[in-house]
């Protein structure tokens, strides 16, 4: 009996198929009936030797009836006669029965015989269909090996697909950011430029005033407006 053929590693370990199952009930079967054989060949056996022993007393029997008759004819007293006469119906009788029990047992031979013939012929066919079986087993473990591959290709080609479009939508993301930090900057910039003519002027009217307090307040408020245009800048020009 065999042990279907183990799954390919890629596989997960599962129940057994219905084809390697179905093969199973065949081996048992098989492993049965060729048990069945064995066991009917043994009796065969048996009675073979039984059929050899009742021939080998049937034919000593045979020639004790012979010698028995041989000394009737022989013998002139009556009553020597009669009782070899006894003698020789009690040797038939027992010949008779050892010829009964062999018929019996010779008949029991071909009943035997004719079963050892279906056993045989049922053991040649259930091979066939084990043989058969196994090639099912076979084709099914292959196919579902095909299956696996093609499923993990298939799930392979689908994460590959997912991770490209995730990859394109974060490079759009970064493009639209792009472009609006530019913008931004445009604007940054424009706004800084009014801001720094703003500012001109008013540095120009601190001078004039002569005022050492207002002079460092506008400086003070044209560096602070630069620092915040600075950073502001560097933000929007910062890798995305």
């Amino acid at each position: 009996v065999i042990t279907p053929a183990s799954r390919a590693p890629v596989l997960k370990k599962a129940a057994l198929l219905p084809e390697e199952k179905q093969l199973l009930v065949l081996q048992d079967k098989e492993a049965s009936v060729t048990a069945t054989v064995k066991s009917i060949k043994a009796d065969l056996s048996t009675i073979e030797g039984a059929i050899k022993q009742k021939t080998q007393a049937e034919t000593v029997a045979k020639r004790r009836v012979e010698k028995l008759e041989g000394n009737i004819r022989k013998i002139k007293d009556k009553a020597a006669k009669e009782m070899k006469k006894t003698a020789k119906k009690e040797t038939e009788k027992e010949l008779k029965a050892l010829q009964q029990e062999k018929k019996g047992l010779e008949k029991s031979i071909k009943e035997e015989k004719k079963k050892l013939e279906k056993a045989k012929k049922e053991v040649k066919d259930l091979r066939k269909k084990v043989e058969g079986q196994k090639q099912a087993v076979q084709k099914k473990q292959e196919e579902l090996l095909k299956k696996s591959r093609q499923d993990a290709k298939r799930a392979q080609e689908r994460a590959e697909k997912e991770a490209k479009a995730a990859l394109e939508k974060v490079k759009k993301a970064k493009l639209a950011k792009k472009k609006e930090n530019e913008k931004k900057l445009k604007a940054l910039e424009a706004s800084f430029k009014t801001k720094t003519d703003s500012f001109k002027s008013l540095l120009k009217k601190a001078r004039a005033s002569r005022s050492e307090d207002e002079l460092a307040k506008v400086k003070k408020t044209i560096s602070e407006a630069k620092a915040a245009y600075e950073s502001e800048k560097k933000a929007l020009l910062a890798p995305i």
